[in-house]
């Protein structure tokens, strides 16, 4: 199963960032929000009664070793400057709080990428007057998944409402395909590390317009698009002294050609598990040796190649597989009794290669409230269109299980 060397991996969801550290030879040890069925099947999980303000409590008797954060923690800047003086910057493997409070700030960040002649949304301050038409987007300052995010048309919308209520700015509407970047940074440089095409607010999944839903990929961009969203992950990584994976959201505009900065997350992301189980390719080992050398913990990375690749350019690889990943929501309340989905990972011996029909798998006992996520499906397809396709019959076919458990499980 894990290596030797244990690594604690913090953040609201961690089954992907875990199965990648498995993958990387690492023991992982996790501290999450749902802390699911199948994490606590291959990993450590540490419980955390109320999962921000309990996370410093419930890490204080783990010992020091390297330290991981993802989705959603580098929005709690204060939270996560607390763990660095508990958990010390010189074990962890990511960005600092200091160059999250310049990426934090999306004027700057979108300003650098501007100064480099990429297309960047127009961006107004809170404060501005602007028309309530839809091409406007009202987003939080500190959003993670799209969460927050809305059209700029009708103030009395709930989500509208409670965006106003916290720190917000205005983004132009950019027309296109919604696409994804992943790059690994070192000592001001970043290589692209794989492109995925996301899922945005999509109706069979039953999310809100705008929130992240899944990853198809890894696509295969053309030169001039890949020239783009390379000079994007180098001038971040230049501009912001970034360290290790980080992910970009696009816009890909088919007719032009062009691509559209959108926002920059700072850490692992959720693409990187597709990227990794399209290519076959051990991505954190890359992260880790990114962000230090490791000497106080000695054969860290001695298992295997430092990577998989053929060739330094990963995306001019041809894929092994087309991933599709989907994270479905409850449509209405679900109280979750047992789960009517075979897992897939009570086994002696954790496949960290195999791809499973379902992961993010709630505890016996669970409820999951109207728009909470469920789980997320997985499928192995040899082209986008394919996955696609075949993750709608998955997501149609899973909510009849779970609504009719006299239906047959889904393989």
């Amino acid at each position: 199963m894990s290596g030797e060397q244990p690594v604690l991996l913090l953040g609201a969801s961690v089954r992907a960032l875990a199965e990648s550290a498995l993958r990387a030879g690492l023991h992982p040890i996790c501290a999450d929000q749902f802390a699911d069925l199948d994490l606590r099947q291959f990993a450590e999980v540490i419980p955390v009664d109320d999962y921000l303000n309990g996370l410093l409590p419930a890490l204080c008797e783990v010992p020091q070793m390297p330290w991981i954060y993802t989705g959603g923690l580098e929005n709690h800047p204060d939270l996560l400057q607390r763990l660095i003086d508990q958990r010390g910057e010189e074990h962890l493997l990511g960005n600092s709080s200091d160059v999250l409070g310049h990426v934090n700030d999306p004027q700057v960040v979108h300003s650098a990428i501007r100064n480099k002649g990429i297309n960047t949304p127009e961006y107004r301050e809170a404060t501005e007057s602007l028309p309530k038409d839809g091409t406007w987007l009202i987003k939080p300052d500190r959003g993670c998944g799209g969460r927050g995010i809305a059209i700029w048309e009708d103030d009395q919308q709930p989500i509208v409402q409670a965006t106003q209520s916290e720190p917000h700015f205005f983004q132009r509407r950019i027309a296109g395909e919604s696409i994804s970047a992943v790059f690994v940074a070192w000592a001001g440089e970043a290589e692209v590390v794989g492109v995925t095409r996301q899922l945005v607010g999509e109706t069979w999944l039953h999310t809100a317009p705008f929130v992240y839903c899944g990853s198809i990929g890894p696509i295969m961009p053309e030169d001039s698009v890949l020239e783009q969203i390379a000079i994007i992950g180098e001038t971040l990584a230049k501009r912001f002294g970034l360290r290790g994976l980080f992910g970009c959201d696009l816009i890909h505009n088919r007719k032009t050609g062009e691509v559209w900065f959108i926002e920059l997350n700072p850490r692992y992301t959720a693409s990187v598990e597709v990227l990794e189980l399209g290519r076959q390719d051990k991505v954190l080992r890359e992260h880790s040796a990114a962000c230090f050398s490791f000497q106080q913990y000695g054969p860290f990375l001695d298992e295997g190649p430092e990577s998989d690749r053929e060739n330094d350019n990963f995306c001019a690889n041809t894929p092994v597989n087309v991933i599709g990943k989907a994270i479905l929501f409850a449509p209405q309340e679900i109280h979750i009794d047992d789960w009517p989905v075979k897992p897939g990972v009570a086994k002696d011996v954790w496949d960290v290669w195999n791809i499973r029909p379902v992961a993010d798998i709630p505890m016996p006992g669970t409820t999951i409230p109207k728009g909470g996520p469920v789980c997320t499906l997985f499928v192995r397809e040899t082209d986008p269109e394919s996955a696609l396709e075949t993750l709608k019959s998955k997501a149609n076919q899973l909510l009849q299980r779970l609504f009719d458990p006299g239906r047959s499980a889904l393989d």
